[in-house]
This record gives C-alpha cells, structure tokens and sequence, in this order.
C-alpha cells in the first residue's frame, strides 16, 4: 500500500528533506527550509506523524547564529539575512532517546579539462530533541579533494554508542610524490 503525506513549510521552500522512523515509532521528516533558493539552509523543521498517520509534531525554526559562527565569522552570523549554503543533508540518526542527529555536508563537483575534480567539505551536525526541537548544532571543519577518481574515498561514515555520535573520514594528505 502506499500512504501520503502532502508537507509544506509555505511561504519557505523546501532545500533538502529525509525520513526515518525514531525510536518512539514515528515518521519524522525533517530537512531544511530558505525563502531565497533552494541550495541555502535558512532554517530547519521536523514533522512527525505517529503510527496511525496522525501529524504530532511541526516545528520550524530559523538556524541560530551560534550554528552559522562555525562556518563563518561572528559578526556575519549574526546579520539576519545570512544563510549556509553548499551542503547536502545526508543522513538523520536515530537515538534512543526519540530525538536524533541530521548530519549534512558540503559537497561540489566540477567537470574541467583534465577530468572531474571532486570537493567533500565540512559537516553540519544538528542535534534534535523527541520533540522536534534543535538542542544545538555543531560544524566539522574537514576539506577532502581527489580528481578522477569518482570520489570513492571522500566523505564520512559514522556509528552512535551510547546516543554518541562518532564520525570517521579520510583525512586527505597530498603527497607530491605521487603526482
């Protein structure tokens, strides 16, 4: 069978969205929002539907400028109209708690004469609370670069122990001898 749930953060459009089941059994939707365009994170929200397909939670909220300070200076945070930009929500973790972390990275690619040349740079990490609130977020400053080689060793993996979340990368060390 096949269910729908139409979701709208109107008048802000949706830049990045995912699923996942918490530990409470809900569906929660979670992703980020811009009322720009639709490659800038301007705020968050979380749905979350319980197991009849009954919405219990909606929430949004505008990424605060203490999370906006790890990728830029304080200052600039603290405009109002400043936005993160160039990142790919990629996964939502579930803890046992109910609340879970959105992990999202900044990724680019770009096709140039001598081949593809591929950027993994630093991580947005949100922690989420059960009720759909964000309890803080972090940044991870990390630049992963490779050319041609489809970016088979960029980016990160990660495992939760003990509601911890531990992220692994492949810090890129460019040794000129084997250019």
């Amino acid at each position: 069978s096949v269910s729908t749930k139409p979701v709208s953060v109107a008048p802000k459009i949706i830049t990045d969205i995912k699923a996942m089941t918490n530990a409470n059994h809900q569906l929660i939707l979670f992703g980020f929002y811009s009322t720009i365009d639709y490659s800038l994170y301007e705020g968050l929200f979380c749905y979350a539907f319980d197991q009849s397909g009954n919405q219990v939670i909606k929430h949004l909220e505008n990424i605060n400028s203490d999370v906006k300070a790890n990728f830029m200076s304080k200052k600039e945070a603290d405009k109002g109209d400043v936005s993160l930009s160039g990142f790919t929500l990629e996964h939502l973790v579930p803890l046992s708690t109910g609340g879970f972390y959105a992990l999202s990275e900044k990724t680019h690619q770009v096709t140039e004469k001598e081949g593809e040349h591929f950027t993994y740079g630093d991580m947005l990490i949100i922690s989420m609370d059960q009720n759909g609130n964000m309890k803080w977020g972090k940044g991870v400053k990390k630049n992963q670069q490779s050319m041609n080689d489809d970016a088979k060793w960029s980016s990160f993996n990660y495992f939760v122990y003990n509601d911890t979340l531990h992220l692994f990368y492949n810090k890129v060390i460019i040794d000129p001898g084997l250019a």
